[in-house]
């Protein structure tokens, strides 16, 4: 008889795996640049992504309709830029504590239409230190 068979569960060593794993989504977002709309539906787009919980931040300006699960992370610079706004986004995102070794910069009008698993939008270092992107060639 296995001795683990006579120990109660709850002393027993037992690790349990997250339901979901979670990965930040930072949004750089500029209303006179971007629809609310369109950022809506980016968001809701999110559910998409099959196997993670995706937490929203968006950087930049604040809509009515943020609720407590999008952080919001106030930029007073002109985001007229996308790529300087794309890295003040990544660069502010690196300070919350939300994010982890990897997160993911969403432009407020791309969409995923499609379930996709997470392990495609996360970049890949082959053998050599070549970045890509994940996606199969």
């Amino acid at each position: 008889m296995n001795d683990k068979e006579n120990i109660p569960l709850e002393q027993k060593d037992v690790e349990i795996a997250p339901a979901n794993p979670k990965i930040l989504v930072v949004f750089p977002y500029k209303s006179e640049l971007h629809s609310p709309e369109s950022l809506k539906l980016a968001i809701r787009s999110l559910a998409n992504i099959k196997g993670v919980e995706c937490i929203v931040a968006v950087v930049g300006d604040k809509e009515d309709w943020f609720g407590e699960t999008i952080l919001h992370i106030p930029s007073e610079s002109p985001l007229d830029n996308q790529s300087l706004s794309n890295v003040e986004a990544a660069c502010l995102a690196l300070t919350l504590e939300e994010t982890s070794s990897s997160f993911i910069l969403m432009q407020p009008d791309a969409f995923i239409l499609q379930p996709i698993n997470l392990m495609y939008l996360l970049p890949k270092v082959d053998a050599s230190g070549v970045l890509g992107c994940g996606l199969p060639v």
